[in-house]
């Protein structure tokens, strides 16, 4: 049976929700078990607006949201989710991975590598949730 995964991605960017959506849909191959929805959100309160009665199976939360970081709103993330939520930066260092995993992130992955192709990012999807990269 056919599972479908929900992915919500916070980013102030429209052009990179929008990219990343892109990139897991082309990804995705026929007779796959896993299917890919893709939630974006401007912000976190745009996303809790929208969002909040939805069961989420995982958050990607940019660290660069106008005047706001992302590490910072994840406790208020956490009040409405507790899938596995991981900050996204297109700068990535050991002080920010600390702070987020102390505020309750999985942990951090890098922007660039995400965007990189649509296989590697289906990948570090279904790895982020622990479904695996067979989607098992």
């Amino acid at each position: 049976m056919r599972r479908t995964l929900r992915v919500l991605h916070i980013d102030d960017d429209p052009d990179t929700r929008f990219l990343m959506q892109e990139l897991a849909a082309e990804a995705e191959q026929p007779g796959e078990d896993v299917r890919i929805e893709w939630l974006g959100a401007a912000d976190v309160d745009e996303a809790l607006a929208q969002h909040a009665a939805t069961d989420v199976h995982v958050v990607l939360l940019d660290n660069r949201l106008g005047g706001r970081e992302g590490v910072d709103q994840i406790g208020r993330l956490r009040q409405t989710w507790q899938c596995p939520l991981w900050l996204v930066t297109g700068a990535p260092d050991w002080n920010l991975v600390e702070r987020a995993v102390s505020s309750g992130a999985a942990g951090l992955m890098g922007k660039d590598d995400l965007m990189a192709d649509g296989a590697g990012l289906r990948k570090a999807i279904l790895q982020a949730m622990g479904a695996g990269a067979g989607g098992g």
